[in-house]
This record gives structure tokens, C-alpha cells and sequence, in this order.
């Protein structure tokens, strides 16, 4: 499967931020090594639904089962990895999303069409925008239950990401 330009320069910058997190010893290291594993996989178009037949997938089953003492079973590793990564600090995202928009900007300045790229971080978008979304209504679930009260909240959660050139991906 080819990988679209620019993806493997914001993969392996996030990949270094991977590694001074889990150096730091910082609680989410688990939660990056899974997203970590999750890009790895759908760059090389792998999804594990086949006992570990590659280097990733055998990669993404040991990491889990390290989690949880159990191997996962058959055709459940992404879904596993996808709620381990779930875990990531939501804390780092600003300051996560300006070093990925500055990946892109570069990689669009460099390029005649950014339309891959930006495809892929419409898809780290929603993998996001799921995270916090999950979380506020954790948050909002435990303020309920505390209080007694409900409460309503927006789930739109759209987000655009626009290339150099003009190429405009818009997740919905």
C-alpha cells in the first residue's frame, strides 16, 4: 500500500514524541505506543484480522496482552489498540495539534497537493474529536451523578484541515 506524502514525516514526529513521553515515564506511554501501532498499521494496510502474521500485528498483540494478561482474540486488535489509545493526556492536544499543523504546513509548502495528508489528519481528527468527545461525557456522566442534574452537550465535533495549494478535507 502506498503511503501518501507527508504521512511518514508526521508519523515518525509523533513517533519521537512517543518516546520522550514513554522516557518521561508519563502514565500515557501505553496509550501512545498504541496510536503509534494503529498508524503503523494502517500505513502499511494491515489490520490484524489474521493471528499475528506481520511484525505489527504480532507488535500490536503483545502490547495488549502485556495490558491485560490475554492475548486478543482474532480480528479484535485494532478495535483493542483504538480503545487503549482512547487513553492518550487530552491535556497535550493543543500543543499536539500545533506541532502536527506545522508538520503539515511544511510538507504542503513542499508539495503540489497536500489532498493525502490531509485525508490522514481528518482521520486523526475523528479519532480525537471520539476521544474527547468520550471524555466530556465521562466528565459529564460523573457531574450528573454527583449533582442530579442532566445536562446537553454538542457533538458536532467537524474540523477542517485546508493544504497549501487548496485541497480542502472536511470531516463530518
Amino acid at each position: 500500500k502506498e503511503t501518501p506524502a507527508g504521512v511518514p514525516l508526521l508519523h515518525n514526529v509523533f513517533k519521537q514524541v512517543s518516546t520522550y513521553t514513554c522516557q518521561r515515564k508519563e502514565a500515557d506511554c501505553v496509550a501512545w505506543r498504541a496510536v503509534m501501532l494503529l498508524e503503523e498499521l494502517a500505513m502499511e494496510g494491515e489490520d490484524c484480522s489474521e493471528p499475528a502474521t506481520s511484525t505489527l500485528c504480532s507488535s500490536a498483540s503483545t502490547l495488549l496482552q502485556n495490558q491485560n494478561g490475554e492475548a486478543p482474540a482474532k480480528g479484535e486488535i485494532l478495535q483493542k489498540l483504538y480503545t487503549l489509545g482512547t487513553k492518550l493526556n487530552t491535556n497535550d492536544y493543543e500543543a499536539l495539534n500545533n506541532i502536527r499543523n506545522a508538520v503539515v504546513s511544511y510538507v504542503c509548502g513542499k508539495s503540489t497537493s497536500c489532498a493525502g495528508l490531509t485525508r490522514f489528519v481528518v482521520q486523526e481528527n475523528q479519532l480525537e474529536n471520539e476521544i474527547l468527545s468520550s471524555k466530556k461525557s465521562a466528565d459529564a456522566a460523573a457531574a450528573v451523578a454527583k449533582s442530579g442534574e442532566s445536562t446537553v452537550e454538542d457533538k458536532s465535533g467537524e474540523s477542517t484541515v485546508e493544504d497549501k495549494s487548496g485541497d480542502t478535507a472536511v470531516d463530518e
